[in-house]
């Protein structure tokens, strides 16, 4: 069988060439050349993969906005607490999200590297809504409970999108990708924090305010 090595050193591109086999049959084949820093590699950075990449960091800043609970747990007690037993619960709020988010998260991240992770990040998303609508909804502390639960396995799954980034952007090009990921991720739970004071500020939804 022949046996293609080429010795190159810093070539960043690939060329399509004719091999020709032992058995006199001819292939078309790209002959791949990488240096270093991407080996062996032809991936070229299209529009397909930014947004991809503006996808992922929405799903990285989802998980963000997920872990920003506990900023609002006196205002969720305030409005729907009923006897002294729902304040008490009042910790679980933001440690059921918590203590999901570790439980699932390695196993998470371990299975979306064996089986992928397109539907963990999109099943993510979904329980993430429902878990919103219903702790947003709530009317007794058990209930925003049971929506944070919900919200830290949306928080497992969408968090997958960190690896995901890394995996379709070019070496050279990850500490950027990254830094910006995490940038947009930082603006919205900034901004989600001020959003959730004008609501309680403006009496949003109601003379008691909306949570």
């Amino acid at each position: 069988m022949l046996n293609l090595k080429p010795e190159v050193d810093t070539v960043e591109y690939s060329e399509r060439g004719t091999i020709q086999q032992n058995h006199g049959r001819h292939h078309h084949a790209v002959v791949v050349q990488g240096n270093e820093d991407e080996p062996g590699s032809v991936y070229q950075l299209s529009w397909k993969t930014i947004i991809a990449f503006i996808s992922l960091s929405m799903a990285n800043s989802c998980a963000a906005l997920a872990n920003t609970a506990n900023t609002v747990i006196k205002f969720q007690v305030a409005s729907v607490a009923k006897s002294p037993a729902d304040a008490a619960l009042a910790s679980w709020i933001a440690n059921g999200s918590f203590l999901v988010v570790v439980a699932l998260g390695p196993i998470f991240g371990s299975l979306s590297d064996r089986v992928g992770k397109k539907w963990f990040m999109v099943c993510g998303a979904i329980l993430g809504l429902i878990g919103s609508i219903i702790a947003g909804k709530a009317d007794n502390i058990l209930q925003i409970i049971g929506g944070n639960i919900l919200n830290g396995a949306a928080n497992a799954g969408c968090i997958v999108s960190i690896s995901a980034i890394q995996e379709i952007i070019p070496n050279k090009l990850r500490p950027w990708a990254m830094g910006a990921s995490q940038a947009m991720a930082s603006a919205f739970v900034v901004l989600d924090t001020f959003l959730a004071a004008a609501f309680v500020k403006m009496n949003a939804g109601g003379a008691d305010g909306w949570r």
